[in-house]
């Protein structure tokens, strides 16, 4: 069972007071690093759960560059992050089981849920990373295991139990 995680990421930048307060023109590189590596840390966590995280423009020159992970996309200079997630939910909808989309973006999170997605706020979702790092738990390895086991919830408890377990 494959589920995917799309992450706005600006958008993540921005709901993060913590790299939103560091952040200026000249140093937007170095904190899509910072969320970029946050994130690998963080799902390499669950063994049944891949994610992408897609940023707005293009990967600015420099020593390190993030186009080299698999898990970054930009969305180029010709269309929106927000373009390019909906494009790759579309795209890949009936590759998972379950495709989440993590934003605080009205517009996006309402269309993703049009289509039948998961959208969960950007903010929420920091909280919740916030207290695992906070308090250490060890995440559980399968995501989804303990929500399908029962009789497959619907999408308003899908997204609680999701929220509960990220």
């Amino acid at each position: 069972m494959k589920n995917l995680v799309i992450l706005d990421g600006n958008n993540m930048i921005f709901s993060w007071k913590e790299l939103r307060s560091s952040l200026n023109s000249k140093n937007i590189h170095q904190a899509r690093k910072r969320l970029a590596s946050r994130m690998s840390g963080y799902f390499k966590k669950y063994k049944n759960l891949h994610y992408l995280l897609v940023f707005d423009g293009k990967d600015t020159p420099g020593r390190y560059s993030l186009e080299k992970d698999s898990n970054i996309i930009f969305s180029g200079m010709k269309s929106t992050a927000d373009e390019k997630i909906i494009q790759f939910f579309e795209e890949a909808k009936n590759n998972f089981n379950n495709i989440i989309v993590i934003s605080a973006d009205k517009r996006l999170y309402s269309k993703i849920e049009s289509f039948g997605g998961i959208a969960i706020n950007s903010r929420d979702f920091i909280k919740k990373i916030k207290l695992k790092i906070e308090f250490s738990h060890e995440p559980p390895t399968d995501l989804f295991e303990n929500i399908y086991l029962q009789q497959k919830p619907n999408k308003r408890e899908l997204k609680q139990k999701l929220l509960n377990l990220l």
